[in-house]
C-alpha cells in the first residue's frame, strides 16, 4: 500500500541527502527517570546501538570530538526527548559529565521524563551567564544534570546568540552538553540551537515520520549552514530498558524440585532391615 511516511532507512538517507548513523529503539510511552532509560541496561543491544551513533556523531574533522550536540526532528512525538535522554544517560554512565539541555517547545518531554515541570529552566534564563545557567541546573545521578524547559509563557525567543552563550557556559562545568530541539518545523529556537551546537542529528519515526516532513528538515539545516552529523530511524519497542533490571534467565535461580514424601508403604522402621514395601509381619516371615 500506499504510505507518506518513512518506512527505512535507505529512504531515510534518500530524502534528507544526510548520512545515516543507525537505527535505535524507543519507548512506546515516554519513560521516566526511574524507568525505560538505557542507561539501566547498559550491556543491551540497544545501548550498544547509541554508544555507536553517539561515536560517530560526536566525531568531528580533524579528529575532534563534539562538546555540544543538538537533537532535532520531524515530529512532535517524543521521539527526539527519547533520543537526546537515553544519549545522555549512557555518555554519564562511562564517566563523563554531561548536561541535558530540554528546548522541546512541543511539549518538553525531557522535563517531564525526569519530573521537573515545576522548576525553571533555559526558557527562563535572564543573561545566559555561567552563573545564571548553572542556578537552573539539576542534578540527576553524579555525572549527569539537566536544564529543564522552564516556566516562561513566551518560550520560543532564543536566538543563536543567547544559544551559543548558553552552551559556552556549559561546557565550562561538562565534557558535553546534550540539547533536545524539539521539531524543526515547529520551533525557530530549534534552528538556533543546531547552529549554536558544534554538530545536529535529526531523528525521524519508523511508519510516522512524514517524507515533506523529512525533506524540509533537512533542507532547513542546510539553509542556516547547519553541518549535520546524520540521522537516525527510531523505532518504537515495548517495555525497553527493563529487561536486565529484572535479571536475565541465567541470572535468575532455578526452583529445586520438593523431594518425594515418604510414605508408610515406603518408609523404612528405623534400625530393621527389610524388603522394602513390606510390614513388619512380612519381614520376620522373610527372616525364618
Amino acid at each position: 500500500y500506499l504510505s507518506a511516511a518513512v518506512r527505512s532507512e535507505d529512504e531515510l538517507s534518500r530524502l534528507s541527502g544526510l548520512p545515516h548513523l543507525g537505527n535505535l529503539d524507543i519507548n512506546r510511552s515516554l519513560p521516566s527517570g526511574e524507568r525505560g532509560l538505557l542507561d539501566k541496561a547498559p550491556e543491551s543491544a540497544a545501548a550498544a546501538a547509541y554508544r555507536l551513533v553517539l561515536a560517530k556523531a560526536a566525531f568531528l574533522e580533524r579528529g575532534r570530538a563534539a562538546q555540544s550536540i543538538v537533537v532535532v526532528g520531524t515530529g512532535s512525538d517524543s521521539a527526539t526527548s527519547q533520543v537526546a535522554a537515553n544519549l545522555a544517560a549512557i555518555t554519564a554512565r562511562s564517566g563523563r559529565q554531561v548536561v541535558l539541555v530540554d528546548y522541546d517547545t512541543s511539549d518538553g518531554s525531557v522535563t517531564r521524563i525526569f519530573g521537573l515541570g515545576d522548576r525553571t529552566g533555559v526558557t527562563d534564563l535572564v543573561d545566559a551567564s555561567p552563573a545564571d545557567v548553572s542556578s537552573r541546573l539539576v542534578r540527576v545521578s553524579s555525572n549527569l544534570r539537566v536544564l529543564p524547559f522552564g516556566q516562561s509563557e513566551d518560550p520560543d525567543t532564543i536566538d543563536v546568540d543567547r544559544a551559543t552563550a548558553v552552551i559556552k557556559s556549559l561546557n565550562e562545568i561538562a565534557d558535553l552538553v546534550m540539547v533536545n530541539g524539539g521539531v524543526l518545523h515547529l520551533s525557530a529556537g530549534a534552528l538556533a540551537w543546531a547552529q549554536a551546537a558544534d554538530t545536529a542529528i535529526l531523528v525521524a519515526v519508523r511508519d510516522q515520520a512524514r517524507r515533506d516532513d523529512v525533506e524540509y528538515a533537512a533542507e532547513s539545516l542546510r539553509l542556516v549552514g547547519v553541518d549535520a552529523a546524520g540521522t537516525v530511524l527510531a523505532e518504537r519497542k515495548r517495555g525497553l530498558g527493563r529487561t536486565r533490571a529484572r535479571g536475565s534467565d541465567r541470572e535468575r535461580p532455578r526452583p529445586v524440585a520438593p523431594e518425594p514424601r515418604q510414605t508408610r508403604e515406603t518408609r523404612e522402621a528405623p534400625g530393621k532391615r527389610g524388603v522394602v514395601g513390606l510390614d513388619r509381619g512380612d519381614q520376620r516371615l522373610g527372616g525364618e
